[in-house]
């Protein structure tokens, strides 16, 4: 719980007020293996902890293609939004449009 400063009116007492804020986001990513050029997407809400479990062959999934790099990333407030997006990204036919995505970025 955090608490910000409230200004009352004219005669009455500053107080602060409770609020609570969420810093918990969550990101897409795309890593490409550096051992083969392959393209990983996933999301989480840790990025750096995530990458390191990609590349201490903590993911079954990618362990046999490291070392791993983060070249793209967004975030979003909800979980719902980030997995409508990875779904997106891991639709995409053709290798050009990721590639196209991580040059913008």
């Amino acid at each position: 719980m955090f608490f910000v400063l409230g200004v009352g009116s004219i005669g009455q007492s500053t107080r602060f007020v409770p609020i609570s804020i969420n810093f918990e986001m969550f990101y897409v990513y795309i890593i490409p293996s550096r051992k083969n050029g392959a393209y990983y997407i996933g999301f989480t809400q840790n990025i750096d902890l995530r990458l390191v479990a990609h590349n201490k062959s903590m993911v079954r999934s990618t362990k046999n293609k490291r070392p791993w790099s983060l070249v793209y990333q967004e975030a979003y407030e909800t979980r719902s939004e980030v997995v409508k997006r990875e779904r997106y990204l891991k639709s995409l036919k053709k290798r050009v449009y990721l590639e196209n995505l991580i040059k913008q970025f």
